[in-house]
């Protein structure tokens, strides 16, 4: 839903499952990227070649150092977000203050996507009802599967 609503016109994915960008497709992901087709060269310098300089939004989700450093390198410089949503508890990240001082990027953590469920879970519940929010339900193929028995009497 979030790759959908913005206005960007590349929208690169990095994904190792080929299965998996069928289904980004559906949400306006333009290019994807496979690290294992990048050879020697790190996923991020692909990506700034890629998009002439870095992304604006660098979602890490799966929660690997490597991948919140990956998507940080990946980010422009002067206004570039890394948001990371997944988490190691074990692990920790560390970036030079000179590094996050002259690149103007901005690293965050996204917990539950930083909803405010008094009000932001009416609306999303809203916009599934109308059919603009699209939960997979009706796509088998979805890797995933999520329950939403009772979720009418959520929303009343």
């Amino acid at each position: 839903m979030a790759v959908s609503s913005t206005p960007f016109v590349r929208r690169p994915y990095l994904e190792l499952i080929s299965e998996m960008c069928d289904i980004g497709k559906k949400f306006g992901v333009t290019d994807f990227i496979n690290p294992e087709d990048c050879g020697d060269k790190p996923v991020s310098e692909v990506i700034a070649e890629m998009t002439d300089g870095g992304v604006d939004y660098c979602f890490e989700c799966v929660g690997l150092v490597s991948l919140v450093y990956e998507a940080y390198a990946s980010c422009r410089k002067g206004w570039g977000k890394a948001i990371v949503v997944g988490v190691d508890t074990k692990s920790y990240v560390s970036i030079s203050s000179y590094d996050i001082l002259h690149s103007g990027k901005v690293l965050m953590g996204s917990l539950f996507g930083n909803i405010k469920a008094k009000t932001d879970i009416p609306y999303l519940l809203k916009l599934y009802m109308e059919k603009v929010l699209y939960f997979f339900r009706e796509d088998p193929s979805y890797i995933y599967s999520i329950q939403y028995s009772g979720i009418t009497s959520l929303s009343s």
